[in-house]
């Protein structure tokens, strides 16, 4: 079981809370690139069968409503090769096909979904090939049976060829393994709630845009403002990021109860 630690929060006892802060943020894949539109070169070493792979990143899955709903935060990486499909099915009764059997479309998306679900969730993808055989599989459950609202939901997941044991599958009751990006949180930093979708931006000036967007409703991690004071400095996966302030505000649930941003200037 792998337990996600980048988005966790305890609004009774103080000593959990400057914990809590202190834990790393991580990202589980090591060449992490901002886009959505960005072909990613090459397949991963454990590709399947025509380099078709599913890669997941799962950040923020935090329990709520009594360990009885999961708020996700997770980005799927994907090449389905020509006359490859995907199929896809979740434990909400979701199913899709992308793109159709027997497609000579050549899919490669980067998506990023933000969502709640019923707790315990779980999602499963398979890739199959031109004759209709499995070659790849992703995907990853989570519970909060017995864990603390604000507290990281416990998860495992996985991403590897049919036939193989190799992919990023933990070993039960692994503790967390950090990534590459590991990030310390600040006292001074609270959660904020975007109030309206936005890109993200690389430097706090409104010409360094990334292609990176994140919905309205979102939470993030919000470490102080620019110089300027046009800017809040956020945390993604690892990475620090700049968003206009008109676009989030104070998280106003039961964890954070509408703390207001910190305005203190960071570089």
């Amino acid at each position: 079981m792998l337990r996600l630690s980048q988005h966790l929060f305890n609004k009774d006892t103080s000593n959990l809370m400057n914990l809590n802060r202190c834990l790393m943020s991580f990202l589980i894949v090591a060449t992490l690139v901002f886009s959505f539109s960005l072909i990613i070169p090459g397949a991963p070493a454990n590709a399947g069968g025509g380099g078709a792979y599913i890669s997941l990143h799962t950040f923020n899955l935090v329990c709520q409503s009594g360990g009885t709903q999961i708020s996700h935060l997770v980005r799927v990486d994907m090449f389905i090769p020509a006359g490859y499909y995907r199929d896809f099915t979740n434990s909400e009764g979701v199913t899709l096909s992308t793109p159709p059997s027997g497609s000579d479309t050549t899919l490669t998306d980067v998506i990023w979904n933000s969502f709640t679900s019923a707790s315990p969730y779980n999602e499963q993808s398979y890739i199959y090939d031109t004759s209709d055989a499995k070659v790849y599989e992703a995907g990853y459950e989570a519970d909060c049976t017995g864990v603390a609202d604000g507290d990281p939901a416990v998860m495992t997941s996985w991403s590897r060829p049919i036939g193989t044991a190799t992919g990023n599958t933990p070993a039960a009751n692994s503790e967390p393994v950090p990534g590459p990006d590991m990030v310390a949180i600040p006292d001074y930093a609270v959660v904020g709630a975007f109030t309206q979708s936005t890109v993200f931006y690389y430097a706090p000036r409104m010409d360094a845009a990334s292609d990176v967007a994140i919905e309205a409703g979102t939470t993030l991690w919000v470490f102080g403002l620019d110089e300027s004071g046009q800017f809040y400095q956020v945390l993604l996966s690892g990475k620090f990021f700049w968003v206009p302030v008109g676009t989030i505000g104070p998280n106003y649930d039961d964890v954070w109860n509408g703390a207001p941003l910190p305005a203190n200037v960071v570089n």
